[in-house]
């Protein structure tokens, strides 16, 4: 069948067997971390979503020869997401005791009404580890998110109740970058005709949580003239993983980076998607699928600039990327902050190349309307049995600053890729995923580089040589050119900017009593109302 035609019929039976996708939008739990008082009372309303949890854990031993690594485990964490972990990881029985948590957590739903549990799933996820919650509901899911101050959300079809397993991670990157990550796996889908392939699924899943559960990367370092905003700014990923029991299994994986162009007064969001179909062991006849990505939030179409991959026809290796330029002063997020570049550019570059065996690629992208669309054919659908086939789609989003709702805090973009075969008839085997990413607009309700303010010091005595830290607004750490004390610049040494609301300082041993404390950035030069005493 000619590729268009099995687009076209793709269409047809995402549109005939994927669930109905109705109202994405989950009923949410207030957002502010919950008083003691109503904090049990809360989680227990959310508690009536999940299923009782089969397979309880515990202390289980693992399976592998060579587990990948530790989790601990909460007692009422079950299901199929504990069943496949304990084939990789070593499960350990989570104690709710006081201290910051060493390694990966992962408790059932129940648990959230217990404060202590909570919290060291907070601290866990602050020191970068990934904290799970098996048997969620969307509900649940979004109370944990908000829990954890986690920025963005992924949002699993509402036709599915409950998510077998939802991971929040936070991972520190160098440069004081982070990069926030969502992972959604959702129950296997049935496909009985295919026959149980439930190990060679176990296994697909296994190897995609753990790259979720991997140790936190080492900072691979950007050169500090590095202008790729790709290597100055946070990034935001959502994962989501569905297998069948004949083995078959897709993973999506969207990451974006976002910047803030003040000189094009739009925002423009660089999207990093992987796509991951994994195919069962058995007979294939054909071997086909796609992934149609759509901005839903703002509801006005984006730009759409340079998506890639082109299309190609029986290729054995394709390279998709991006090579942009945006000019004037750029705004960003990075770490817990906002910083800027006013250098005249930012680059976005990036290039993925991977080898196939013969596939075709049909880019079906749709400018207009900014839908962002592949789908590929493999020419020996036998040659994919019990493999995975990678593609990497990229493109970038340009939304004016017009576009966006007043206080529109995020963008959200919704996902479905779906795989086909035709070894059954007349009905083939499918497996989709239904993603809605949810990533906040960049440098947030600030559509303008502001000039320093110093509003207060943590401390109003030091001594010389001690550390204290100012903190204020429009301090961006890319900008600043001068922190002075009592009318005197400190050494470079001396101050550390941490982000654009906070400077970290090491007295000068310059002793004096309320000196005036003035930050000067390329923006201008802050108030000197707020003083500090320096004690020799």
């Amino acid at each position: 069948m000619p590729l268009l035609h099995r687009t076209r019929a793709s269409r047809s039976a995402r549109r005939a067997l994927r669930p109905q996708v109705r109202g994405l939008e989950p009923r949410l739990v207030p957002a502010a971390i919950l008083p003691a008082a109503s904090h049990v009372a809360a989680v227990a309303r959310l508690v009536g979503e999940a299923a009782s949890p089969s397979g309880g854990s515990g202390a289980v031993p693992s399976l592998a020869a060579q587990p990948r690594g530790t989790i601990q485990v909460g007692r009422a964490a079950g299901g199929e997401a504990i069943r496949i972990l304990r084939e990789g990881f070593q499960l350990s029985p989570l104690r709710p005791t006081r201290g910051r948590a060493a390694g990966p957590i992962v408790i059932g739903v129940t648990e959230l009404s217990n404060r202590r549990i909570v919290q060291r799933l907070v601290d866990a996820y602050e020191a970068g580890q990934p904290v799970g919650v098996t048997n969620a509901g969307r509900n649940a899911a979004e109370w944990l998110r908000r829990r954890l101050n986690e920025p963005g959300a992924a949002v699993w079809d509402s036709g599915v109740p409950r998510a077998s397993l939802v991971v929040f991670r936070n991972v520190p990157l160098d440069g004081g970058r982070t990069r926030p990550e969502t992972t959604v796996l959702l129950p296997r889908e049935s496909e009985s005709r295919a026959g149980n392939h439930s190990a060679s699924a176990d296994r697909n899943v296994l190897d995609d949580l753990s790259a979720v559960f991997a140790p936190a990367p080492g900072a691979i370092g950007a050169p500090s003239s590095s202008s790729n905003l790709l290597d100055l700014a946070n990034s935001y990923v959502t994962r989501e993983i569905r297998s069948n029991d004949a083995g078959d299994a897709i993973q999506v994986v969207n990451t974006v980076v976002a910047a803030r162009s003040f000189l094009n007064q739009a925002d423009f969001y660089y999207v990093l998607q992987e796509v991951d179909y994994q195919a069962g062991r058995q007979e294939l006849f054909s071997w086909y699928g796609g992934a149609v990505t759509t901005l839903t939030t703002p509801a006005k179409p984006p730009g759409l600039i340079q998506p890639s991959p082109q299309s190609t026809l029986d290729t054995t290796s394709i390279t998709s990327g991006v090579e942009t330029t945006i000019g004037g002063s750029i705004g960003f997020d990075q770490g817990s902050g906002f910083n800027a570049s006013i250098s005249g550019s930012i680059a976005i570059s990036q290039s993925k190349t991977v080898a196939y065996a013969p596939v075709d690629v049909h880019n079906a992208v749709n400018l207009a309307t900014g839908v962002a669309a592949w789908y590929f054919s493999v020419k020996d659908p036998q040659r994919a049995a019990g493999t995975t086939s990678t593609f990497f789609n990229q493109w970038i989003w340009q939304v004016p600053f017009t576009a966006y709702a007043e206080g529109q805090k995020s963008i959200a973009f919704h996902t479905t890729a779906s795989a086909y075969k035709t070894n059954q008839v007349p009905i083939p085997a499918v497996v989709t995923t239904e993603l809605t990413s949810t990533v906040p607009i960049p440098f947030g309700d600030t559509f303008a580089l502001q000039a320093p303010r110093v509003a207060s010091v943590d401390r109003s005595s030091v001594r010389a040589g001690s550390t204290f830290t100012i903190t204020g607004s429009g301090l961006y750490p890319s900008l600043v050119t001068a922190v002075l004390i009592g009318g005197e610049p400190l050494a470079a040494g001396n101050y550390q900017s941490v982000s654009d609301t906070s400077i970290t300082v090491v007295a000068p041993r310059t002793a004096g009593r309320s000196l005036p404390i003035v930050v000067q950035t390329s923006q201008g030069v802050s108030n000197d109302d707020v003083k500090i005493t320096i004690k020799s």
